[in-house]
């Protein structure tokens, strides 16, 4: 995931900034994509939390375009997360897509 991600950012070096989402996440709701966009004006990270539990997708500022690109491994920006906690503003939302990954078919399904 690391790796994924440092090679995207040569991509988008004249964005404002990026939200990040995993796919196995599909029941995150637009209206959470739009409000972390929207947050993104303002907070350099964006993460969407859900009755005190925080989750997926997470919005950067392209300040932090730098360090994305130097992501390895199968971390994600986890480290990054971790590195610049005290700078994360956390977007309350009643959607518990953005806790919910799906691992199995049957997952998928509801079963």
């Amino acid at each position: 995931m690391g790796h994924s991600l440092a090679a995207a950012v040569p991509l988008i070096q004249n964005w404002q900034a990026v939200v990040i989402a995993l796919a196995d996440m599909p029941f995150v709701q637009s209206s959470t994509y739009h409000a972390i966009q929207q947050a993104l004006n303002t907070y350099g990270i964006v993460r969407p939390r859900c009755q005190g539990r925080s989750g997926n997708p997470v919005g950067f500022q392209s300040r932090y375009f730098a360090e994305l690109a130097k992501l390895r491994g199968d971390k994600g920006a986890r480290e990054l997360l971790q590195q610049h906690a005290t700078e994360i503003h956390f977007l309350d939302c009643k959607d518990w897509g953005i806790i919910k990954d799906i691992d199995t078919a049957e997952e998928l399904k509801g079963e």
